[in-house]
């Protein structure tokens, strides 16, 4: 046992040391007035896949710099949790296991934080987006939270700094004053302390491979395969014979087809015995209507979520499964290849944590689904319904893994789907790259908003909207062009803001509505 001041010099010394000089493969940090012996003595295996592993601190720990709402207000990572659900942003060092081998590879706490806890939500922040993966293991630590545990307002400033750049800073340093936050002499001491700052050199992503090979235990193949399907026959087709060639081939495809009854071709669905095909028809259309009813009516112990007009490898349901046993998920995110929509972001590059509940290509524990509920009726015709449902999930403390290796081709066909309700009109990528498109938050998405995330977080989401009004990608003439229309425009935007805003509040006499699964309910009935 090694005892260390509590400052981030003294901490990353006194861990320096022991990484030379001690063959042990862990580090463990202990708050002083807990006994070590009492964690020693857990029973836990240390999966390959882990690197950290933590006591719940979500009675008392520190969560992300309150600056992380001028940034990032609606990501998973920065809602709240309820009480006693383990979440990487209350980490502290009051019971904490690292392998020694992240810290050599990868350093630790970054000494141009002033204070520990500045330092260690930023390696934390750092690290989820570099693959590192957390484990929350039940110590029974008792709660202590030292009384000068605080993040000063530099260190979170510098957070932003270090985690997203200098522009995103600027604009950090001008909410907080805006806000009320911060003096602006405050500020202004902020800017200078660091702004010839810059971040830690990155470093490669963690290179998770044997997931790729791990060998599946035989009871893992009961995959239903949900497809809601409007007006999209010859790309339905298509997915039909595709998943006839998986490698693992699904116990059963639910099918629920909202085409009007004057089009449907059933017909089309017949001869597909092999994979279980269960052809359903609804009436009135609608994307949580018709995904609950098809959640209800499945019988197996996974769900795979994937849209009418999707193309996919042989093996897509197989590598899905491996994600899910060998990382111990209830969430397996694969990434979408959007026609037209240019390369995914770099944070979709690897397997991480993930942020995202993507029903194109998602694949998720049937048993996940009793304890979060079904969608939410409130984004029946509306955008925002997987990535509610996605937050409630978070919010149960499921484990949530992105894989960037499980990928497949989104077509966006030009008809159906959300379009059929006169929405995702106008996409991101569109607003990116058309001077006349404009992404505002569609009435549902603010509606999201009043449902998990506080009213600070709300507000700042509406100005980075508006500030994503004047971006585009393209010709320096074409980005002014865009700026000129956008501040002529800004006005409008505002009103329709308002009136959706508006419309979203009043949802919330109604919704949310959401189905449950039966507790009792076996799967294989």
């Amino acid at each position: 046992m090694t005892r260390t001041a509590y400052n981030v010099t003294a901490i990353n010394e006194t861990v320096g040391r022991l990484i030379s000089g001690s063959p042990a493969p862990f580090v463990l940090f202990v708050d002083s007035n807990l006994f070590p012996a009492k964690i020693l003595a857990t029973d836990f295996q240390p999966a390959d896949s882990l690197d950290v592993w933590y006591d719940d601190a979500a009675n008392g720990g520190l969560h992300w710099p309150a600056t992380l709402d001028y940034i990032a207000p609606v990501n998973y990572f920065n809602m709240t949790v309820p009480a006693g659900i383990h979440s990487p942003d209350a980490l502290t060092f009051r019971a904490l296991l690292v392998r020694k081998a992240l810290i050599a590879d990868r350093g630790f706490l970054d000494e141009r934080f002033i204070s520990v806890s500045g330092a260690l939500k930023a390696w934390v922040h750092r690290s989820i987006y570099e693959g590192i993966l957390f484990q929350p293991v039940d110590w029974n630590a008792a709660p202590s939270v030292r009384a000068d545990e605080t993040i000063p307002a530099e260190d979170q400033h510098r957070f932003i700094k270090f985690r997203f750049g200098a522009k995103w800073l600027k604009w950090s340093l001008m909410r907080s004053v805006l806000t009320g936050a911060s003096s602006v002499g405050a500020a202004r001491r902020s800017y200078q302390a660091i702004r010839s700052q810059q971040p830690a050199a990155k470093v490669p992503p963690r290179n998770h491979q044997a997931w790729r090979t791990m060998e599946l235990p035989e009871n893992a193949s009961r995959v239903t395969v949900l497809i809601p399907t409007i007006e999209r026959y010859p790309y339905m087709t298509t997915v039909l014979r595709l998943l006839e060639k998986q490698t693992i081939i699904p116990f059963e495809v639910i099918v629920i087809d909202q085409t009007p009854r004057a089009d449907r071709k059933p017909g089309l669905f017949e001869g597909f015995e092999r994979i279980g095909l269960r052809y359903f028809t609804l009436d009135e259309a609608g994307q949580c209507r018709s995904r609950n009813f098809g959640l209800q009516q499945a019988k197996g112990d996974y769900i795979l979520f994937i849209d009418d007009d999707v193309e996919m490898d042989a093996d897509l349901i197989e590598r899905h499964l491996r994600c899910m046993h060998y990382f111990n998920a209830d969430v397996s995110a694969g990434v979408a290849d959007e026609v037209g929509a240019g390369p995914v972001p770099p944070d979709y590059s690897f397997i991480r944590l993930s942020d995202v509940f993507p029903t194109n290509n998602c694949m998720i524990r049937r048993a996940v689904l009793k304890k979060s509920g079904l969608f939410d009726m409130a984004y029946d015709r509306g955008q925002r319904a997987d990535g509610d449902l996605g937050a409630r999930i978070y919010k149960t403390g499921a484990r949530m893994i992105l894989n960037p290796e499980i990928r497949l081709l989104h077509y966006h066909a030009p008809r159906g789907g959300l379009r059929t309700h006169n929405v995702r009109r106008v996409t991101f990528a569109s607003s990116r790259q058309f001077i006349t498109h404009f992404r505002l938050p569609h009435v549902s998405e603010l509606y999201f908003g009043f449902q998990h995330e506080t009213e600070r977080q709300r507000h700042e989401a509406k100005l980075l909207t508006l500030l994503g009004t004047f971006s585009i990608r393209g010709s320096r003439m074409k980005k002014i062009l865009k700026v000129l229309l956008a501040t002529v425009r800004i006005p409008s935007f505002l009103l329709t803001l308002s009136k959706r805003k508006a419309a979203a509040e009043s949802m919330l006499g109604k919704y949310p509505q959401i189905p449950a699964l039966d507790p009792s309910d076996n799967p294989h009935r």
